[in-house]
């Protein structure tokens, strides 16, 4: 099925759609090394190829984009690279397939994340034959961490601290970095492809396509009941220490967290639009916040929605709203 029936990708449109895309994956690849910008409207472009060229073409520019890069970008970016940023690419393919379906927000949410893990790890199954890359990052990223607190502290300091550590210590660390890593990961997947879901919504405009019937963004607010999976998290962290459960709670805490962010997102959506803020200037906001303090922001917005539940702050403001016959009419 395709939004556009009839419509079939020439070659010329495949040509230009894995050029086009090749040069998008590989300028995300380049620019993530620095900033995770772009990486927040990398699947657009596969949610327009496969809603007008269709399903099996979608995936056939998407393959050869990531063929492409991988080729003649060899010297430039690691295979471990291209296969993580293309899987990204492929949220537009499964989230188009869940728009068309009529699936739900949190369904489309959901099977994206699934979508992506399942893709990610076998393509890096394939591509590496087996997880010494994954065990290997809990390393690096200590390793960064390390240069980090050199730089800021220095050299001295550092060797204090590591003739201070025991190995045992030491391995302790690098596994909890590498549960941090995986669950930063997958929570940021998470994101993308909550936001991407809302920038498919533009192009389906611009095309003049029936989008949705999804609560506005702003209005959306998370289930009740997550409070309960964030607090068997915590549970979790605290009785099951160097178990598979804490584990287990480290990664869907982070999720949940991830969560709660997009609750304070929402909020701040809606002040926006109180103080009637055009939707190009927030989006302008939402990213420089992203690329500045993003880690702050994650906080902050993360403390923000949890506070929703149970302020519902957004209700008592429509109920202001209500009492104001110039500010009723908020789009």
């Amino acid at each position: 099925m395709t939004a556009i029936p009839g419509v079939k990708a020439s070659g010329r449109d495949f040509a230009m759609g894995i050029l086009t895309t090749g040069v998008f994956l590989v300028a995300a690849i380049l620019l993530g090394r620095f900033s995770t910008a772009l990486e927040l409207i990398l699947p657009a472009p596969m949610v327009y190829y496969r809603a007008v060229y269709g399903r099996f073409s979608a995936v056939m520019i998407l393959a050869g984009a990531a063929a492409f890069v991988a080729l003649f970008g060899a010297d430039y970016v690691a295979g471990e690279e291209v296969v993580t940023y293309a899987s990204i690419l492929s949220l537009g393919i499964i989230i188009q397939e869940c728009l068309e379906k009529g699936l739900s927000l949190e369904k489309t949410t959901v099977y994206s994340l699934v979508g992506f893990i399942l893709i990610w790890g076998a393509a890096l199954t394939l591509v590496q034959g087996d997880s010494l890359q994954y065990e290997a990052q809990g390393q690096e990223e200590f390793q960064r961490f390390e240069e980090l607190v050199a730089s800021i502290q220095g050299p001295e300091f550092l060797k204090q601290i590591q003739s201070e550590l025991s190995q045992e210590q030491r391995q302790s660390l690098i596994r909890a970095i590498k549960r941090v890593y995986l669950g930063a990961v997958l929570a940021s997947v998470m994101l993308i492809a909550w936001l991407n879901i809302w920038f498919a919504r533009l192009i389906y405009l611009r095309m003049g396509w029936p989008y949705p019937d999804y609560v506005p963004f702003r209005e959306w607010k998370a289930p009740d009941h997550l409070v309960w999976v964030a607090i068997a998290c915590m549970g979790g962290l605290i009785f099951f220490q160097g178990t598979a459960i804490n584990d287990m709670a480290l990664i869907v805490g982070i999720l949940v967290m991830a969560v709660y962010m997009l609750n304070g997102l929402a909020i701040v959506l809606f002040q926006m639009n109180k103080f009637r803020i055009p939707g190009p200037q927030q989006i302008l906001i939402i990213c420089v916040v992203y690329v500045i303090a993003w880690p702050i922001a994650m906080l902050m917005l993360a403390g923000l929605g949890l506070f929703d539940l149970w302020a519902d702050y957004r209700k008592l403001q429509k109920k202001g709203f209500a009492e104001d016959d110039n500010e009723g009419d908020i789009n």
